[in-house]
């Protein structure tokens, strides 16, 4: 007598996927940008559900996505503009009923181990949450339900490990919106011997897709023609989680490959530059300037007049050394030991010092670095006329006391940092960074140029800061601070700080921080929170604690180009 046993189509699948050779790969991996939008849904709306359909990625399998009360906006423009990048879709969950939250639904995936997206958070506290339901589950099983306190973007991975599997995200505050982009599914598939490299711009957009036989060596399908390379800048190649990917690098695995680019270094008279060889992803061939011969010699281009320090690997300092009328320095050391690091300051004139004051010729970034870093108490730096121009140099430190900075003229006098927005923070941005007692600064103008309105439309914010004060008793004199949020912050509990006939813009809690400040006859000049002229700014966020006054501002006047100040 024959016993028949019957197996479900789920159990079948399960076998059969792992008689197979399997490997886990993404299926599906989208931005959204090659999705078409959907007919627009209202807050609270009883709209009808939308759908959209993909064929997945070595799999083949039509996967159904169904959009309820969720719509997809193109980065930078819809409900929260500035959540997710331009260039790229993303998906939001409306405002809708407690009972009844924003929804994105699939059909069942034959395998899942995990998945990846992006939340974008345009507020604290809210989110989306993911279910799935799989072969074994009666009802769906939350495996991600965390509110995100803060605005920025979070990467979040979540596992699945499961077949037969749909997953579903849902809106964890229903009243409020919420957002993701950058969505990836990875499943189990049969090994076909292929690996696929994704290739994403400078942006983080996806600009293409390459199958290569796995075992094989990296040849870039992708190059500088086919990237938008900012003026002044040169694209240098291809990373992987920032580790950088070459023509002789075996391709073993599904790779995400991101462009990179950095500034052109030149020799430019008044320029600064510093190398740390010792990081772990420093590449000499990103860097114009270097003759890297071996890691005992490293030949360095330069200006006519040059000052040169460097480190080496036993951490002895060699002390900046003046050349003049020589195009290349070569700096050396003997095996075993190996460069760990150089500061190179291209200079307009040897510097001196007379007394107690250094004088700094106009716009000479390089030598004002220089006397910075030699400072002793009491000394007084006068700077001629000229911008200053510190690069994506941050925290520019003065840490002795009683130090005068003073400029020629408030006006002709402007010392300027750009930090590229993956260190954008307020404790991360500064141009000076003051951390000494009875330091005055007069008759300048401190600029920090972080790109705010790219990056508020990227992250929501822009903190940039101009001078970070953790030191006391600083005196600010004819001083202007040109950034957009966090332009002053006082931050030191405790102290006391004077400002008299000083100009301060902005536009989010650009005078900020602890302590007690006194402003006198100054200027608060509100500029546009958002790039179209629109947008609410906020001036003062005083974290004084009990023993401190706060901001108290005499005599002082408020300007704005922003329709609304709160």
């Amino acid at each position: 007598m024959k016993h028949l046993t019957l197996l479900s189509m789920g159990t079948l699948l399960s076998l059969n996927l792992f008689a197979q050779s399997l490997v886990e790969k993404p299926i599906v991996n989208t931005s959204f940008a090659e999705w078409r939008t959907l007919t627009h849904v209202s807050d609270n709306a009883a709209a009808p559900d939308s759908t959209r359909q993909l064929v997945t990625k070595k799999s083949g399998e039509t996967i159904t996505f169904t959009f309820h009360q969720t719509n997809l906006f193109d980065g930078g423009t819809g409900k929260v503009s500035g959540a997710c990048d331009a260039g790229s879709r993303y998906v939001c969950g409306m405002k809708n009923a407690e009972d009844n939250p924003a929804t994105l639904t699939t059909s069942a995936f034959a395998s899942v181990t995990k998945i990846s997206f992006t939340a974008c958070v345009s507020g604290s506290n809210r989110g989306w949450g993911v279910r799935v339901k799989g072969d074994g589950d009666e009802d769906w099983v939350v495996v991600y339900n965390t509110l995100l306190p803060n605005t920025n973007r979070t990467d979040i991975t979540v596992d699945v490990n499961r077949t037969n599997v749909q997953i579903q995200w849902y809106n964890l505050v229903p009243k409020q919106y919420t957002t993701f982009s950058n969505l990836k599914v990875y499943g189990m598939v049969e090994d076909d011997g292929m690996s696929e490299i994704n290739y994403f711009d400078l942006n983080g957009k996806l600009i293409g897709t390459q199958t290569v036989t796995t075992g094989s060596t990296f040849v870039p399908l992708y190059g500088a023609a086919d990237l938008v390379i900012p003026e002044g800048m040169a694209f240098r190649g291809w990373n992987e989680n920032g580790v950088r990917i070459d023509e002789t690098q075996v391709i073993d695995h599904d790779m995400d490959l991101r462009a990179y680019a950095s500034a052109i270094e030149t020799a430019q008279t008044g320029s600064y530059y510093s190398y740390n060889l010792s990081q772990p992803n420093f590449y000499p061939q990103d860097h114009d300037l270097l003759d890297y011969r071996s890691a005992q010699e490293i030949g360095i281009t330069v200006s006519s007049k040059v000052y040169v320090a460097y480190t080496t690997s036993d951490n002895t300092v060699h002390s900046a050394t003046y050349y003049a009328d020589q195009d290349v320095v070569v700096v050396s050391c003997e095996e075993p030991l190996s460069i760990k690091s150089i500061e190179v300051y291209n200079v307009k004139s040897p510097i001196e010092k007379a007394g107690k004051h250094y004088s700094v010729a106009g716009g000479d970034a390089a030598s004002f670095l220089m006397v910075v870093n030699q400072l002793e108490d009491g000394d007084t730096i006068y700077l001629a006329n000229g911008q200053y121009d510190l690069g994506e140099r941050v925290l520019t430190t003065i840490a002795r006391n009683n130090i005068v900075i003073m400029g020629e003229s408030m006006d002709g006098v402007i010392i300027r940092n750009t930090p590229p927005m993956s260190v954008e923070g307020i404790n991360t941005t500064a141009t000076i960074f003051n951390t000494g007692t009875g330091n005055r600064y007069e008759n300048l103008t401190l600029h920090n140029a972080l790109d705010y309105y790219t990056s508020i439309a990227k992250t929501n914010s822009g903190r940039a800061v101009c001078l970070q004060d953790k030191g006391n008793k600083t005196v600010c004199y004819r001083v202007r601070m040109l950034s957009y949020q966090d332009t002053y912050y006082s931050n030191h509990v405790g102290s006391q700080h004077y400002f008299e006939e000083c100009e301060i813009h902005g536009t989010v809690d650009f005078v900020c921080g602890d302590g007690s400040v006194y402003f006198y006859n100054c200027l608060l000049y509100c500029e546009p929170r958002k790039a179209d002229g629109s947008g609410t700014d906020c001036i003062t966020a005083s974290n004084a604690s009990a023993g401190d006054k706060g901001y108290v501002f005499d005599r002082c006047t408020i300007q704005s180009k922003c329709p609304v100040i709160s």
